[in-house]
């Protein structure tokens, strides 16, 4: 994200700690789990001009270790492992960050062997109780990041810039984008740094058939406005690849 943030960003977005998969090249959607996953990327095509792709740059394993602290964790940590009843990973797939000013998208995407093995991730990632594991979890990246960015900063903005509060609420209805689930948690972050100027963080969950979609929507001063076009879009391509 091109913001007054710098890199903080990146580590608010890294909550899913998903292998990295290359995307598949354009063209005909294949009927194989590979090719459901790379459907429901956000695709450049997917956002308004400004928006730039850069590489993934998270570091999912020190999130991973992390999230670890918060037994309400365990649910998004599901995402990335398997599920109890089958044992079988599922397949992944993640997209590019884009970026343009004071705005970042991502997505991450699992297609996991049945509907009910996607079906019972989902349901756990609906309960509210998420919330305990977003807020503390986000609150330690920032603190982490921003304590990386001070140490750039004049001695005497340093102790200011690293002040961190987060609040996070569910958001209620389905968002608009047809999916079979979705739940969708706004966290509110105040940032020293931005001197009152507040960042919101949309972390958005979608399932279409045995599929789950992981999506964020950060940006600055007010909440992002691409939500119900970009997961429409997405969601139509995860029920034809699944047709």
């Amino acid at each position: 994200m091109r913001t007054r943030v710098g890199s903080a960003v990146v580590v608010v977005v890294g909550l899913a700690w998903f292998a990295t998969v290359a995307a598949a090249p354009a063209g005909a959607i294949a009927q194989s789990d590979a090719a459901i996953a790379d459907a429901g990327l956000v695709v450049q095509t997917d956002l308004p001009g400004g928006y730039e792709a850069t590489p993934d740059d998270d570091d999912s394993s020190n999130l991973d270790k992390e999230a670890k602290q918060f037994p309400a964790c365990r649910a998004l940590a599901a995402l990335s492992s398997t599920t109890k009843k089958t044992k079988a990973k599922p397949t992944k797939a993640q997209s590019p960050d884009f970026e343009a000013v004071d705005n970042q998208v991502t997505s991450e995407t699992s297609v996991y062997a049945t509907e009910t093995d996607a079906t019972t991730v989902a349901t756990m990632l609906e309960d509210p109780i998420l919330l305990r594991c977003l807020d503390p979890l986000m609150t330690v990246a920032m603190r982490q990041a921003m304590a990386e960015t001070a140490k750039k900063l004049p001695k005497r903005q340093r102790k200011a810039a690293q002040r961190v509060a987060v609040d996070g609420a569910a958001l209620p209805g389905d968002g608009g984008s047809g999916a079979d689930d979705q739940a969708t948690y706004r966290v509110t972050i105040q940032l020293g740094i931005l001197q009152g100027t507040p960042m919101y963080a949309d972390v958005v969950f979608v399932r279409e058939g045995r599929a789950l979609g992981f999506y964020t929507f950060v940006s600055v001063g007010a909440p992002s406005t691409l939500e119900t076009t970009v997961l429409a879009a997405v969601v139509g391509r995860l029920a034809a690849a699944q047709a």
